[in-house]
């Protein structure tokens, strides 16, 4: 079961947006995090059961607010991954499956979203957070998640 963190608006990690969306989509007890899995980047986690795999694979597969990532640029920059899923919303919760376990990441820019730009806005986001190694700020998607109530 995840374990909800308090936090301050000042500095909110990937675990609080993880668990921001997650509770949106009543996925929250369906994940364990994987303890001190989480970076600045990235959280790894399991599902608590195969019930709760399919369960999410299930709405993942059906839902129009996600649409599945399996393209060359998901075996280019997440090796070893099955398949993966994103989120078609800005910012934008990219989970990836690999054989034991699942991870999420937060992009401010979703692919593909809605217009051309979104994908340049997206490349350029990765582009830039690569050249600078720097990561996608928690503090802005935690802004942009608080506005898409």
């Amino acid at each position: 079961m995840a374990v909800i963190h308090a936090h301050t608006e000042k500095n909110p990690t990937i675990t609080d947006n993880a668990i921001t969306v997650l509770t949106r989509f009543g996925w929250q007890d369906k994940v364990r995090f994987i303890p001190a899995s989480a970076d600045e980047h990235k959280l790894t986690a399991q599902f608590v059961s195969a019930e709760a795999e399919a369960f999410i694979l299930n709405e993942l597969r059906n839902s129009k607010k996600f649409k599945r990532s399996n393209g060359i640029m998901l075996r280019l920059f997440h090796p070893g991954a099955k398949k993966s899923f994103r989120e078609l919303n800005r910012p934008s919760m990219h989970i990836i499956f690999y054989e034991n376990k699942i991870e999420i990441h937060f992009d401010l820019h979703c692919p593909g979203l809605k217009r051309p730009l979104e994908s340049y806005e997206h490349f350029r986001e990765v582009f830039m957070n690569f050249w600078h190694h720097s990561t996608t700020s928690q503090t802005k998607v935690s802004v942009a998640l608080a506005n898409n109530r």
